[in-house]
């Protein structure tokens, strides 16, 4: 769910649509166990639509909360071309004590769409 926003996001029939500003979504990966840790190691994958501009999938900067740190961490600035997915590798304190990941989307120039956001190989350390 989009948790705070600096801008405008918006479901269309394609996906989340994400005008230029900072954007905040929060997710839990996982059932309503606690972890034992807000350690993770996992991979976090992103697609945008083929209709998001290049200029701005390439500016943009994807940042984790870092619940240790109690901050946004950059995790990766530019994503992969549009359709294609982007894989960030995420390692650090970036779960929430109730399991929940924050990650934050900064789109400059236009708006874009994300289609696509998982988590794969998520352990929990």
């Amino acid at each position: 769910s989009v948790s705070a926003s600096s801008s405008t996001a918006a479901w269309t029939g394609e996906g989340l649509q994400l005008s230029p500003g900072a954007h905040a979504l929060a997710f839990r990966p996982w059932s309503d166990l606690r972890p034992p840790s807000t350690s993770i190691s996992a991979t976090l994958r992103l697609e945008f639509t083929t209709a998001s501009p290049t200029n701005a999938l390439t500016q943009s900067v994807v940042s984790v909360f870092d619940w240790g740190a109690n901050r946004f961490v950059p995790a990766r600035q530019g994503l992969a071309s549009r359709g294609a997915g982007t894989l960030i590798p995420v390692i650090g304190d970036y779960a929430s004590p109730a399991g929940e990941i924050i990650v934050r989307f900064d789109v400059s120039g236009d708006a874009v769409t994300l289609s696509d956001l998982d988590l794969a190989g998520l352990t929990v350390r």
